[in-house]
């Protein structure tokens, strides 16, 4: 818009401002999403927890878990 003004700062003046907006009036193009299949990962790969009840005892339902040290990064294999 500077150049358009000859070096003065820009104005409101629709003669200046008209090509931006044609360009925001254009439509534009139309084109269709495209789906790509990724390769599919093994389950095995994560954890979910389990669903507890009020009542439960914790230590037992929990009984066969792993632990993990608090700040350690489990081994699972990522591909």
């Amino acid at each position: 818009m500077s150049k358009m003004g000859k070096g003065l700062p820009p104005t409101y003046d629709d003669k200046i401002l008209q090509p931006w907006i044609d360009e925001c009036l254009s439509p534009l193009p139309v084109s269709r999403a495209q789906i790509k299949e990724l390769k599919k990962d093994s389950e095995s790969n994560y954890r979910a927890s389990k669903a507890v009840d009020v009542k439960d005892n914790l230590n037992y339902t929990f009984k066969d878990e792993r632990i993990i040290e608090k700040g350690a990064m489990p081994n699972v294999e990522m591909s």
